[in-house]
């Protein structure tokens, strides 16, 4: 089992890799990604939590991995402060179905305080198991902040075994 014990809650081979492009209708519905898509129906449930954890972009999280979350935040008191923090951020995040159809409705009072309409969306894996949910324009404004650190990062990851 790995630290953040991924090895339990879903083979990281099926993470979506890359960004995909899809929209926000004027009801909320989202169409996921064939990707995106594959990997949530992976889980049991067709049933997902979709947040605002404060970053400035939504996440969608299949349940065994939100759950997950939630016992190691409780398992760490000495990040207690952290830990109400995030929850309550995420505390105005709810559980989503996916339809038959591949699609589901970002709650409104999330597109309300994201001050989402419809539009162009960008999905892409995120590292933990959760999918990250970006207007267009917000995520090419994320991926220039994002250049710089990159730049260090790289170099620091290559040095501790990363390959190109």
């Amino acid at each position: 089992m790995t630290n953040m014990g991924e090895a339990e809650l879903f083979n990281p081979a099926t993470l979506p890799i890359g960004s995909y492009n899809t929209k926000l209708d004027g009801s909320g519905r989202v169409k996921l990604p064939a990707a995106v898509a594959r990997f949530l129906r992976q889980f049991p449930e067709d049933r997902v939590f979709v947040t605002d954890l404060g970053e400035g972009f939504l996440r969608i999280f299949p349940l065994p991995v939100w759950h997950h979350n939630m016992r190691v935040m409780r398992a760490n008191p000495d990040l207690a402060r952290e830990a109400a923090a995030v929850m309550r951020m995420a505390s105005n995040g709810e559980l989503v179905d996916i339809d038959s159809q591949g699609r589901i409705v970002i709650p409104q009072r999330l597109r309300s305080d994201m001050s989402w309409e419809e539009g162009e969306l960008r999905m892409a894996g995120g590292m933990g198991g959760s999918i990250e949910v970006f207007l267009e324009a917000d995520y090419k404004a994320s991926r220039e902040q994002a250049r710089e650190v990159a730049k260090d990062g790289l170099n620091t990851l290559l040095q501790r075994g990363m390959q190109l």
